[in-house]
């Protein structure tokens, strides 16, 4: 177990304990302080694992924003 999965956990749970069905990606990256990159590796991994469910946006609200 890396720090990083700890705190992207910590961060799932917290979601989890407080009823949020989805939580982004950026909300993510912002309550651990970590990059996007590290984030969205163990985000992968997780999904890759079976533990969670990740989808993408199909378009972002605003134009010229990444989804």
């Amino acid at each position: 177990m890396t720090n990083p999965l700890l705190d992207v956990v910590e961060v799932l749970l917290e979601a989890f304990d407080d009823n949020k069905r989805e939580l982004h990606g950026w909300a993510i990256m912002k309550a651990t302080a970590r990059s996007g990159p590290t984030v969205y590796g163990v985000l992968d991994r997780l999904e890759d694992g079976g533990w969670i469910t990740g989808r993408w946006e199909d378009h972002h609200p605003q134009p010229n924003k990444p989804r």
